[in-house]
């Protein structure tokens, strides 16, 4: 309803973002790809393609980029369609080699274009990260989960980790293709059960995901401003989970708060909603207030927060002022 800016008003001059991303059209995939790729386990966030199936080479060659093992090379070739030129043939390879991927007699093919499914995915991903299953599985199980079957104990495991979550039916598709968005997120869930994430680069994505929030709501570009917010609140929700009692970690959870507030006062200012849009406002200015008593090291964004969300207050009274007229 109210299509004129709010925020054209150069607040974000003082804040360099670290590296420019690509938003991806998937928010619970968005936080595990910035993270791979920062690792470099992906090549870019750019044209990753989410909700595409996970081929078997593509598959192969992310567990192996996760594990961080040095290549080993198989000493047979037991794959008749793995060339040895081809791109992914290092990591067939190192996976036949180290028994991820187990190579059965009279079965000559690795299908490397074929899609994998969630049952495969998950017990390779299990072997390729060295995770050992415990003799006696918790008790995890789903609807449509067998027992007895190859993959019935990753799959608990998995889900007992939390690792595989079951939908609102309580089905888990062992035999449904696995997607490259699944397949990150849950080696992403696998390095954090076993505290093999680098926490420094978290607290690094989610100060930059609330940068680019606040760019993206000055570009008038709310979901990608959404996506962000929710991307460094996640990041965030990592840490807090693991770190102990932090005044940094205390102002960023602030700060996060403070800019969902202000995406919230942009989205209702934009509906019309005018009361709305102040009380998101004061939220927001509630929030950067905290950011700013938490750590000195927010006391510059806290005061530019602050008067981004008075801004916003103060021109939504001004309207409400010209309806009553």
């Amino acid at each position: 309803m109210y299509a004129t800016p709010l925020f054209a008003l150069g607040f974000l001059a003082f804040l360099t973002p670290l590296a420019a991303q690509a938003a991806s059209p998937s928010a619970v995939c968005e936080l595990p790809l910035q993270y791979f790729a920062a690792e470099g386990y992906v090549q870019s966030t750019t044209g990753f393609q989410p909700a595409e199936p996970l081929t078997r080479a593509a598959a192969l060659k992310l567990i192996t980029a996760v594990s961080e093992e040095p290549l080993q090379t198989a000493p047979e070739k037991p794959w008749a369609d793995v060339p040895a030129e081809a791109w992914f043939a290092p990591y067939v390879a190192h996976a036949t080699a180290t028994e991820v991927l187990r190579w059965q007699s009279g079965s000559s093919l690795f299908r490397p274009a074929d899609t994998m499914t969630r049952a495969e995915f998950l017990t390779l991903a299990l072997r390729g990260l060295r995770v050992t299953l415990p003799e006696t599985l918790p008790d995890a199980t789903a609807a449509d989960l067998p027992t007895g079957e190859w993959y019935s104990d990753a799959l608990r495991f998995a889900m007992a980790q939390r690792v595989l979550l079951p939908d609102a039916t309580g089905q888990v598709y062992p035999s449904q293709t696995v997607t490259r968005c699944e397949g990150i997120l849950w080696l992403y869930r696998l390095l954090l059960r076993g505290q093999a994430v680098d926490l420094p680069l978290l607290m690094r994505l989610a100060e930059n995901n609330l940068v680019e929030a606040l760019q993206a709501i000055e570009q008038d570009d709310i979901p990608t401003a959404a996506l962000h917010v929710d991307t460094a609140t996640m990041a965030l929700q990592t840490l807090d989970s693991v770190v102990q009692h932090s005044p940094v970690l205390e102002g960023a959870k602030s700060t996060a708060n403070s800019v969902r507030y202000v995406v919230e006062a942009y989205e209702r200012w934009r509906s019309g909603f005018l009361d709305g849009t102040i009380l998101s406002a004061q939220q927001a200015w509630q929030y950067a207030a905290a950011a700013g008593q938490a750590d000195d090291s927010f006391t510059a964004l806290s005061a530019k927060l602050q008067g981004l969300a008075h801004h916003i207050a103060t021109t939504a009274r001004e309207a409400q002022a010209l309806t009553i007229r």
